[in-house]
């Protein structure tokens, strides 16, 4: 049961956003402790224990580090839309201090 779950994980790993990405390390954690209480109460082939332990370690490392990644693009796409905003509203107010009609020292607008 629990080779299977990592074989099915490991495929939907590549296409999973972030609820997916906690929803795996919390079943992959799940699995993790079931298989150490199978380990200690010795019902169980050691060596295959070790085995499935040890590549769910592994995929664990991995879905946290595609996370820590996805975690790094969103910051850097961010950054670069408040970037993007932050120049448009000074490509506004320069287009604004252009349009505004230069006027004589002293004349006066009903206008403005």
């Amino acid at each position: 049961m629990i080779e299977e779950w990592l074989t099915r994980a490991e495929r939907r790993v590549k296409a999973v956003n972030e609820i997916g990405f906690k929803r795996l390390l919390e079943e992959g954690n799940a699995h993790k402790s079931r298989l150490v209480e199978l380990g200690t109460s010795g019902a169980a082939d050691g060596a295959r224990v070790t085995h499935l332990n040890g590549r769910i370690e592994e995929f664990l490392h991995y879905v946290k580090t595609r996370m820590n990644r996805s975690h790094r693009i969103q910051a850097f796409f961010q950054s670069a839309q408040t970037e993007l905003n932050l120049l448009y509203v000074t490509n506004v107010s320069e287009k604004t201090v252009i349009i505004v009609p230069v006027r004589a020292p002293g004349e006066v607008s009903c206008n403005v």
